[in-house]
């Protein structure tokens, strides 16, 4: 051996190699990405089903509160009673009322006035024909008046005598779609939808009811006890709508 120490030779520096791994991170970063893209999507679509399910709930408790808040729709109605002249002279009275009876009545005594009017200028005095003929047309004309207006009380004082009399006793089976009725020797069923020009009104204690044609019922509600008065207006009301007339009643 010599005086000088030998060291082991050092190891040649290489170039350092790309390694693999850095060659894929990309990849598998994007990776990543759209995995947690897709989850973000799961969470959101599962937070629009939880609250699409929240509002079907709440939208449950809704109705089922009003459910419980309000009474059941009345289905059916039997009523039995007696036909007086008095219910049935204020059932043709409400009926006159809503048909607006007493315009007709008016309507032809104008026609009649203006007939004495256009012929009065031709009236003359000087001989007796002519004399009888004015004092017609003026009795014409007088008669005309008191018939327009004591002519339908008088017409509808005749119907109630007359109904009582034949038929002392009524029943009707009332749906919100119509009823089915039997005074006396008539029997009939009337839809609502079918006969447009049915027709209920409620007057001082009186529901009439105006069907088929001119024909009358009156229903006392003196007869009903509260209940019935009550299922007896709902009926009406849901199957007639703008056709029941609660006259005298503020709306």
């Amino acid at each position: 051996m010599t005086g000088r120490e030998q060291h082991p030779a050092a190891p040649e520096a290489k170039a350092p190699e790309a390694p693999e791994a850095l060659e894929t991170a990309p990849e598998a970063l994007e990776t990543t990405q759209e995995a947690l893209e897709a989850t973000q999507q799961v969470l959101e679509t599962s937070q629009q089903d939880l609250e699409a399910s929240q509002q079907a709930l709440d939208r449950a408790e809704d109705v089922a509160g009003e459910e419980a808040d309000w009474p059941p729709e009345p289905q059916e109605l039997s009523l039995t009673w007696q036909n007086r002249p008095a219910t049935l002279l204020k059932a043709a009275q409400a009926v006159d009322i809503v048909q607006k009876a007493g315009r007709r009545w008016k309507f032809h005594l104008g026609i009649i006035i203006l007939l004495v009017v256009f012929f009065l200028p031709d009236l003359r005095f000087d001989t007796l024909p002519h004399i009888l003929g004015g004092v017609g047309l003026l009795a014409l004309a007088v008669a005309a008046g008191m018939l327009a207006k004591y002519g339908p009380d008088r017409a509808n004082r005749k119907f109630s005598q007359q109904k009582a009399a034949a038929a002392p006793t009524a029943r009707i089976t009332l749906t919100r779609y119509g009823f089915s009725i039997r005074e006396g020797a008539y029997t009939g069923t009337v839809n609502f939808a079918q006969d447009p020009k049915c027709a209920a009104a409620e007057l001082e204690g009186v529901v009439a009811l105006s069907y088929e044609r001119n024909r009358v019922s009156a229903i006392p509600l003196a007869d009903l006890n509260q209940q019935e008065r009550d299922q007896l207006r709902e009926l009406l009301r849901l199957g007639l709508g703008d056709r029941f007339h609660r006259l005298g009643y503020q709306k």
